[in-house]
């Protein structure tokens, strides 16, 4: 039996917002994401990186379901932005914190203002780098 076919790239995600405005707000405010250009009818959205985020509103048969700790959408940035970033969301009174996933990861997770779970994460190519990169800034690591 064969496997299955490729898939190509994740073309967008939703989520169910309870304030509609207060979302896109902090999506391009806080998260620099921008309106994309739409060809058809749909829903809110915005454009995130290289994905498009449907925003659908809060109803009698949607909530908000940002689901546990575990559960979150992850984007790369540059380490030359890292800093910039802490730096940028406590500028907007942004709760988040700094962790590392042994000597090649360096994330930065928080929420969105319905408790949707977010990381911006370096990826190192070696440990060394990771190493210097953590110790630089205080973060504890595994190695």
């Amino acid at each position: 039996m064969a496997g299955a076919p490729p898939v190509q790239h994740i073309e967008h995600w939703t989520l169910v917002t309870s304030d509609m405005e207060r979302t896109k707000r902090f999506y391009r405010e806080v998260l620099g994401a921008s309106e994309p250009q739409r060809v058809s009818p749909g829903p809110e959205c915005m454009k995130l990186g290289n994905t498009t985020i449907d925003f659908f509103p809060a109803g009698e048969d949607r909530v908000p379901s940002p689901g546990g700790r575990g559960q979150h959408h992850a984007y790369v940035i540059a380490l030359e932005d890292y800093d910039r970033w802490v730096e940028h969301l406590k500028s907007q009174g942004v709760d988040h914190r700094l962790q590392t996933h042994g000597l090649r990861w360096m994330s930065i997770y928080l929420d969105d203002p319905d408790g949707y779970h977010f990381e911006l994460t370096v990826k190192f190519d070696d440990d060394e780098t990771g190493r210097r990169e953590m110790e630089k800034r205080g973060l504890s690591y595994r190695s």
